[in-house]
């Protein structure tokens, strides 16, 4: 387990603008500190400007400076900041290393911030989970586990627990005396509301594996639907062969979109035939279906200039997942005949297309919108990124709230068959398994697993 008594080091993540962060922490840093910046005046928690000197090595830096405990760890901790390659960075941290000081293990600093009564377990595991989001909305549901809102949630249906709890304890201390304190169907009405708060915990719930997976995109449709034009406006690059002969695209490619919220894989997908040709025809279809199939999203391309819908409709069958209906090649219809077409794509698809131009930048920045909107849909089933209650649970909050729920149930059950010791005794499990969200009498193993799975640095 992490020694509290040294003074750890470690290079964090570099800043957007390309600055290497150093970190230190622990009841040595001001000496180091004294050691390594110029001019040594620091004295209190603060932002300096200075150098970085070793031996003659000199480099401009920026130091902040967070005296003990109101620091992230709760120790003294200090942040270098300093333009550098590899090699200086290195330089540097290795020379600071042998002043005394021990390098952090991975998620040292924010174990140590735990230890240290800066926050809770829950929180602390929100830290790494903020860390591996790929969109605003599963960063915002680790946000809010990060200010308290699991332990806060917990901490009250806890309080419910004990509560009644001690009513059935208290008749079963007064049981000869004939005194009841709570009646078992009175008990009962509030566990069972206890279970669905319970569970509501888990319907409200982005699991720490989606946190880590970034969503995939296909893009699918006939041969020549402007697949791989639409790919290519999207990812602002050229990533796939655009002709006018069909099925230029024989495999399925890859790229990766950013949109304002969320990143995703995009796949440029073979386009799907009624009948396969020949051996090659198939192998693509099969590639295109395999690649739609493991996609959270898929837009569903058809040219809005088509006049024989057969294909399409064929082709809209072997899509199973969810669809973004998407008309493209809009620009080749006038106003007229673009309400006119999307009123038949309605009727024939029962679906509202998003009309959609390579040559149209307004109408990429409206698909892209709705790509963001399908997709926080899947994840949350809300078709907003604002006002969401939901929570990014990891797998052990997950499994310790399953398993005061198992408990509160069984409970029920015990009081139905007039069986209060036992029901007592479940009860007595739920709450120490919720009480372990917070802060955890938990054996070394599982500390170190939970910390390990964080970056070196933070």
């Amino acid at each position: 387990m992490f020694d509290l008594g040294d003074t750890i080091a470690a290079v964090s993540s570099p800043t957007p603008d390309g600055r290497v962060i150093l970190r230190i922490s622990g009841a040595a840093t001001a000496k180091v500190l004294c050691d390594i910046f110029k001019p040594q005046v620091i004295e209190e928690a603060g932002i300096y400007s200075g150098l970085l000197k070793i031996g003659d090595f000199k480099l401009n830096a920026k130091l902040y400076l967070f005296i003990e405990p109101h620091s992230y760890t709760g120790e003294t901790t200090a942040e270098i900041h300093f333009d550098s390659n590899c090699s200086v960075t290195e330089f540097v941290l290795s020379d600071i290393i042998k002043k005394g000081v021990r390098p952090a293990a991975a998620g040292e600093f924010t174990a140590r911030g735990y230890f240290n009564g800066k926050f809770d377990l829950a929180q602390a595991e929100a830290v790494a989970q903020i860390i591996c989001c790929s969109n605003q909305f599963q960063l915002d549901a680790s946000q809010r586990m990060l200010n308290g809102r699991l332990g806060d949630s917990t901490a009250a249906i806890t309080e419910n627990i004990t509560e009644c709890l001690s009513l059935l304890e208290a008749g079963l201390d007064f049981s000869g005396e004939g005194i009841e304190f709570i009646s078992r169907k009175d008990a009962v009405l509030r566990l069972r509301d206890i279970c669905e708060q319970l569970q509501a915990l888990l319907n409200d719930n982005i699991s720490s594996e989606r946190l880590m997976e970034i969503p995939a995109v296909a893009v699918t449709g006939a041969a020549n639907a402007g697949k791989s034009s639409l790919v290519n406006t999207l990812l602002g690059i050229e990533r796939s062969i655009v002709s006018e002969e069909a099925k230029t695209t024989r495999d399925v490619l890859a790229g990766h979109l950013v949109t304002e919220n969320c990143q995703y894989v995009l796949f440029d997908c073979a386009g799907l035939v009624a009948k396969p040709a020949d051996i090659i025809d198939q192998l693509a279809q099969q590639a295109a279906i395999g690649a739609a199939k493991n996609s959270q999203l898929c837009l569903f391309c058809v040219d809005m200039s088509k006049l024989d819908l057969s294909e399409d409709i064929h082709i809209r069958t072997l899509v199973q997942n969810k669809i973004l209906p998407v008309g493209t090649k809009s620009d080749l219809l006038d106003e007229t005949a673009t309400a006119e077409k999307l009123e038949i794509l309605r009727r024939t698809f029962d679906a509202e297309f998003v009309t959609v131009s390579v040559k149209e930048p307004q109408t990429i920045d409206r698909l892209k919108t709705q790509i963001e909107k399908g997709i926080i849909e899947i994840d949350s089933g809300q078709d907003e990124l604002s006002g969401g209650t939901y929570l990014a649970l990891a797998p052990r909050h997950a499994k310790t709230v399953k398993q005061a729920i198992d408990c509160v149930q069984d409970a029920i059950e015990q009081l139905q068959n007039d069986s209060d010791e036992i029901a007592v005794m479940q009860l007595r499990a739920a709450q120490q398994a919720l009480n372990g969200i917070k802060r955890s009498e938990m054996d070394e193993k599982i500390l170190n697993h939970i910390f390990s799975r964080f970056c070196i640095g933070k």
